[in-house]
């Protein structure tokens, strides 16, 4: 009685275990991602379904659309905004004046979720971002 006892206990957990692993690893939505050039400051934002698995998200930024390297890594969302708003901000140098950005999730899981590929926008003080654009640039 014991041993089937202990098998059940075993079954039960591990059918928990992996539907919880298959939920917590479910594709997530990126709703808004644009990277922007305003009064020489640079600024990556975007926003994603609230209940992801976050761990963190990597900004990631080349010159040529085709080799990205890591610049930044966003371990939570931007606390001045409602829900799962992201934003990184630097300074316009002239190793980004001219970037290409993508974003990649990183689940609590390792499980990785790269984005779209878009190319930065140059704003000037009166432009507005609307906040459902995605400025996704064709893969090269």
């Amino acid at each position: 009685m014991k041993k089937v006892t202990y098998l059940l206990s075993v079954m039960v957990l591990t059918s928990l275990f992996t539907s919880a692993q298959t939920t917590a690893d479910t594709k997530i939505n990126i709703s808004k991602f644009v990277a922007y050039e305003q009064n020489n400051r640079l600024f990556v934002n975007w926003a994603a379904d609230a209940g992801s698995t976050t761990n963190y998200w990597e900004v990631q930024s080349s010159t040529d659309g085709k080799r990205f390297s890591t610049i930044a890594l966003v371990m939570g969302p931007d606390p001045s905004k409602p829900g799962e708003e992201y934003q990184y901000k630097d300074k316009i140098t002239s190793k980004n004046s001219t970037a290409y950005y993508r974003i990649v999730h990183v689940s609590t899981t390792g499980v990785r979720q790269q984005s779209d590929i878009i190319k930065m926008m140059k704003l000037d003080s009166t432009s507005f971002i609307n906040p459902n654009i995605k400025n996704t640039v064709s893969t090269l």
